[in-house]
């Protein structure tokens, strides 16, 4: 190679600069960056950081695009070599992204696509009468769309994940059959912070292992499975603590109601959960439609069976709340009541407003 040679002055000094080698810049891998909403490319700024000196950030406009000098960059190109991206952006959960660039690649190499998951929104509202505003007290509001490429189904929680869902857990539906008790609904008469394993209620007559306690009112209804029931006392009709198979996921106040049920037959097919779902949401897609009142949730491994209620109902002031909201960028809320025609709304979800409000009048 001729070198080439330049003078260049500075500060009263010359210099005599030879270029024996030039540097070129070439693309190594492209990738899509999308918003997990509604797959569309990410059109606000995001960061992005990597692990390897010798390969830069290039481009960042609909997509990511990693650059270096194909001669020096990524070393020996007949070994494949592992890129750890870490992608960042304003309301959106951060993404780490592993990128394999194979042996002898023809670069670019085309990288997997960085879909960034939106932080979760909230949609409060009221079901009401049409004619008069008066509310509907235990209305219910069902996700029922949008429809997802088939068999995939969206369901809506009626409280967020207490914990990280992978995709290998399993979601089961289950009708719920009420016990049999003098005294139907158990009170919790000692508060118990988030973390407990045990509650104690003013009445255990009814109770048993395998049944589930509902907390607070149907319309914020949070589960969990008996584990064992305190012999103690000997009369039943005495307080006394029942024992859960998992820690609450919630602090209970003293004053919480307490509804035992039995968990009846199983309502449609066993699904599993696509892609990872984070503690604090409340929205899962599926592979496959289940359905039942209440959700079973497995995960592989030592964690106990979590039990969740689908959809909301609304409370005595036909008020209702729904949190953790992620994953579809609108959502086809119907709202049902005895007496009253079904009403479908599709609502937009406002990313940009963290507690959204929505209302639903009904018509007899």
């Amino acid at each position: 190679m001729v070198a080439l040679r330049r003078i260049v002055s500075a500060e009263g000094r010359s210099y005599l600069v030879s270029d024996d080698r030039a540097v070129d810049f070439a693309a190594l891998v492209v990738g899509a960056v999308l918003d997990d909403s509604d797959g569309t490319p990410l059109t606000r700024r995001y960061d992005l950081k990597l692990d390897d000196p010798s390969v830069v950030v290039l481009a960042k406009e609909r997509g990511y695009v990693l650059a270096g000098d194909p001669a020096v960059a990524l070393g020996d190109h007949t070994v494949p070599h592992t890129l750890d991206l870490s992608f960042t952006a304003a309301g959106f959960r951060p993404l780490a992204l592993a990128v394999t660039v194979p042996a002898n690649p023809a670069f670019p190499v085309a990288g997997p696509d960085a879909t960034l998951r939106r932080l979760p929104v909230s949609l409060r509202g009221r079901i009401r009468q049409r004619a008069d505003g008066t509310p509907i007290p235990g209305a219910s509001l069902a996700l029922t769309g949008p429809a997802l490429p088939a068999p995939r189904q969206a369901v809506l929680l009626a409280a967020p994940l207490a914990a990280d869902l992978d995709s290998a857990s399993t979601v089961q539906g289950y009708l719920l059959s009420a016990v049999a008790s003098p005294v139907p609904v158990k009170t919790v008469i000692a508060a118990c912070s988030s973390g407990a394993l045990s509650v104690r209620v003013d009445d255990r007559q009814g109770l048993a292992s395998g049944q589930l306690l509902r907390f607070d009112p149907a319309s914020r209804p949070r589960y969990a499975a008996i584990a064992s029931v305190s012999a103690l006392p000997p009369n039943p009709a005495l307080p006394g603590d029942v024992v859960l198979t998992e820690p609450l996921a919630i602090s209970v106040p003293a004053g919480t109601p307490a509804a035992p049920f039995v968990l009846g037959a199983p309502a449609g097919g066993v699904a599993q959960p696509v892609g990872r779902d984070f503690a604090g949401e409340a929205i899962l897609i599926l592979d496959a439609a289940v359905d039942g009142e209440v959700l079973e949730i497995t995960a592989p491994g030592p964690t106990p069976t979590r039990y969740f209620g689908r959809n909301l109902v609304a409370d005595g002031q036909g008020e209702f709340r729904a949190d953790g909201i992620t994953r579809l960028s609108s959502l086809v809320l119907t709202a049902s009541a005895a007496g009253f025609t079904s009403l479908a709304q599709t609502w937009v979800v406002q990313w940009a407003n963290p507690i959204a409000t929505a209302d639903w009048s009904l018509v007899p």
